[in-house]
């Protein structure tokens, strides 16, 4: 499996766990910490933290999960699988910080939603 349908298979994953608003930007050009990100909206805190802990365990015999960042509060957490990064907000926290304009022309930017 390639990296765009990984990233696409997660996305699709999080959509079935609640997530919504959810972002595939292909970085490679724009970052050296990772070639693709996802970013995804979640309803609370407690969500985030649910999401979060079901993708890895979704994850757990195709990715290794290198680094998770924001577990304990919940309203951004991050899991680093090296060249995907996941990003997973409350809506407040997502606007706030808006780390997609960082990447606006990210080439190949998918949006999955309730139709896809």
């Amino acid at each position: 499996m390639d990296l765009d349908e990984l990233t696409l298979d997660i996305g699709k994953e999080l959509q079935s766990k609640g997530a919504t608003e959810i972002e595939l930007l292909q970085v490679e050009q724009k970052s050296k910490l990772a070639k693709r990100l996802v970013v995804c909206t979640v309803h609370d805190n407690a969500c985030a933290k649910k999401v979060a802990f079901e993708i890895k365990e979704a994850l757990k015999d195709t990715l290794q999960c290198f680094h998770t960042d924001g577990i304990f509060k919940g309203d951004w957490i991050v899991l680093d699988y090296n060249d995907i990064i996941i990003h997973i907000f409350t809506k407040e926290t997502r606007q706030k910080f808006n780390i997609e304009k960082l990447y606006k022309d990210a080439k190949n930017f998918v949006v999955i939603n309730d139709n896809n």
